[in-house]
């Protein structure tokens, strides 16, 4: 909830005192600081993401072999 979290910041009930030109000087850096935060937490996600790609994807190679290695020594076992 925006209105919510607007009127427990203390910073924001401030600017109300603040002159209109000051304010939206204010409140541009803000979003210029959220937009970069933002940008950082996408690059860090994109980067988690990518290892638990190659996680899964050597998981599932693992697999395979362990599943080879298994059929292998099942056939040996019925000979």
């Amino acid at each position: 909830n925006p209105n919510g979290s607007e009127r427990k910041d203390p910073s924001f009930t401030q600017l109300s005192n603040v002159p209109m030109e000051a304010q939206m000087e204010e409140l541009t850096t803000r979003l210029a600081i959220q937009v970069e935060e933002n940008e950082m937490l996408k690059a860090a996600l994109g980067s988690a993401l990518r290892g638990k790609e190659e996680d899964f994807r050597m998981y599932h190679e693992t697999l395979g072999q362990v599943k080879g290695v298994f059929l292998q020594a099942l056939r040996q076992q019925k000979a």
